[in-house]
């Protein structure tokens, strides 16, 4: 089962800023965070894998294998159509 982690999961600015609280919103000491936390959050091996992953195209017509292509341009144009020029 799929479930969005409570609002207050994680972060670092607004209302929550500085809390440790969990997924499932229950708030957590400092320990509790350091020891459950590298159970929730990608590691810098999970980063560094998804960086891998997201190489830049710049060749008309191609698009990066991690995003869907479209299913039509904007306007109607066809896929291919050059919507920026880069120098």
């Amino acid at each position: 089962r799929l479930l969005l982690p409570h609002v207050g999961f994680n972060r670092h600015v607004g209302l929550f800023s500085g809390s440790k609280i969990s997924p499932s919103g229950e708030v957590l000491t400092e320990d509790q965070w350091a020891s459950r936390a590298p159970g929730w959050l990608p590691t810098p091996e999970d980063k560094t894998h998804v960086q891998s992953l997201m190489q830049p195209v710049y060749e008309r017509g191609k698009i990066a294998n991690w995003i869907a292509p479209p299913n039509q341009g904007i306007n109607g144009q066809p896929f291919e159509y050059e919507y920026v020029h880069l120098a």
